[in-house]
């Protein structure tokens, strides 16, 4: 069987069983990492086609124990015959894990496993308790990650900082040279750099909540995508400025509207400016008002973080962006 995986949007391959298996093993292939082969009639993550691989390889080492037509079920791992399963979008649950699976899906919990996403039926208290138990284990490298970040978003800031301070300082110097030429020049340079930054989140916190593996590098992700991503946040940023010139509750639902925008670019990277917003404002058509209910039961918790000095803002931060990212999954099926 010939394999073919997708790489930050890229097609690899062809690959053999053998050699496709030891991508797996190298954690080159994860969960999440897009796959194909001849016997598929679409891209399907990984971990909804794992079984097919772990037949081939069975097979290729000479296992005889399981019989020709033998299927693993995505639930328990047990090997059944065609006749003892059933196929749901690609994965094989048997008669034993049939009703725990289908109530999962009922509930919006299995928006983390099929390929097409949630529609947005998981209740919010779900979500934040996803995003807890994804970050149990993983909170030591989500809070260094939040640091680094915020870190770089203020370091963005300095140069404009210092013209700033440079304008206080020189009065009669603030609207010839530095106000009308070096000023519009730094806020590009920062929105740019936003952009980027904000995209290498989005790209972290997806890999949290989908049990891939974390890497603090993550927040440099961007830059692979530099031009993308700063056009994104530029044409973002003055879509949701134009809505609000008009009035506030436009320009709320404009914010709204392009919540998921960075999310959709981390997922589809070759996409267009604006195809991701206009991605984003589908995915939010009816569902702005469950990402406001989520984003308030936050209040409380971040009056806490301001009662410790800000200090526990960093443990708000990567709770916050898990259940942001477990709310993009719970969404994205709609587009």
């Amino acid at each position: 069987m010939q394999w073919y995986y997708a790489d930050d949007g890229e097609q690899r391959g062809p690959f053999n069983d053998t050699e496709f298996l030891d991508f797996v093993n190298n954690d080159i292939v994860r969960a999440r990492t897009l796959v194909w082969n001849e016997t598929m009639t679409d891209w399907q993550p990984f971990q909804t086609v794992k079984a097919v691989l772990d037949q081939a390889a069975q097979s290729s080492a000479g296992n005889g124990a399981q019989a020709q037509g033998d299927l693993v079920c995505v639930e328990c791992r047990q090997h059944f015959t065609r006749e003892n399963v059933i196929e749901y979008q690609g994965v094989y649950v048997c008669g034993g894990c049939k009703a725990a699976f289908f109530q999962r899906i009922q509930e919006g919990g299995a928006a983390f496993t099929l390929r097409e996403g949630g529609t947005g039926a998981t209740p919010n208290a779900t979500l934040t308790a996803d995003a807890r138990g994804a970050l149990q284990g993983n909170w030591g490298v989500a809070v260094a990650f939040c640091f680094l970040y915020m870190f770089m978003l203020q370091l963005c800031q300095m140069p404009f900082q210092l013209v700033q301070f440079f304008d206080i300082l020189f009065p009669k110097y603030s609207m010839n040279f530095w106000g009308l030429a070096v000023i519009p020049v730094l806020v590009l340079i920062i929105y740019a750099l936003v952009g980027v930054f904000q995209l290498g989140q989005c790209r972290f916190f997806l890999d949290l909540i989908r049990g891939d593996k974390l890497e603090i590098g993550r927040l440099f992700y961007g830059f692979k995508y530099f031009r993308r991503a700063a056009a994104t946040y530029m044409l973002m940023m003055l879509y949701i400025m134009l809505w609000y010139c008009l009035l506030i509750i436009p320009g709320i639902v404009a914010t709204l509207s392009y919540a998921m925008t960075f999310y959709v670019l981390a997922d589809h990277p070759e996409m267009t400016a604006r195809e991701v917003l206009s991605r984003s404002k589908r995915i939010m058509a009816g569902n702005r008002l469950k990402l406001c209910w989520l984003s308030l039961r936050f209040i409380g918790w971040g009056i806490l973080a301001l009662m410790t000095c800000y200090i526990g803002m960093l443990w708000l931060m990567p709770y916050i962006s898990t259940s942001f990212a477990a709310f993009y999954e719970d969404v994205r099926g709609i587009a």
